[in-house]
């Protein structure tokens, strides 16, 4: 493939419209998270410090940017677990295509975040994603 082809694939533009699913690793205040977003809508319910914002904040971060809170890269990892962190969410786009979209620090990452859709890597300056946080 060449140096073309790669960046127009890495410039088109991703429309996704709705998260199907939802997993967090290490991340925030949560060891391990399972979410399946089925129904109409979505409504997070729950005392302040129980982690409504941290999923917010996870959605926030399939789209280029630092997120919902402009935290570094280092705030968004559980502080009892490792150093890594995951994100992994299924999206429909508006076509009704599924998409897997992950994103999140490995062990021993020196710098920026790594970005899959489909698990092919993705540079996060180069791709233009949007992501309608709609869960329903």
């Amino acid at each position: 493939m060449s140096q073309h082809q790669t960046n127009d694939i890495e410039s088109q533009a991703y429309d996704f419209n709705r998260v199907q699913s939802l997993k967090l690793n290490n991340f925030r205040s949560y060891d391990r998270l399972e979410c399946n977003f089925e129904g109409s809508s979505v409504v997070l319910l729950g005392p302040n410090g129980s982690g409504k914002t941290n999923i917010l904040e996870s959605l926030s971060l399939l789209s280029p940017g630092r997120g919902l809170r402009r935290a570094s890269y280092d705030q968004f990892r559980n502080f009892k677990g490792p150093t890594e962190w995951g994100i992994n969410a299924e999206v429909l786009s508006n076509s009704n295509s599924s998409y897997k979209i992950s994103t999140g620090i490995s062990a021993g990452r020196v710098k920026g975040r790594e970005v899959k859709i489909n698990e092919k890597k993705f540079l996060p300056q180069k791709l233009y994603l949007r992501l309608f946080l709609f869960l329903g």
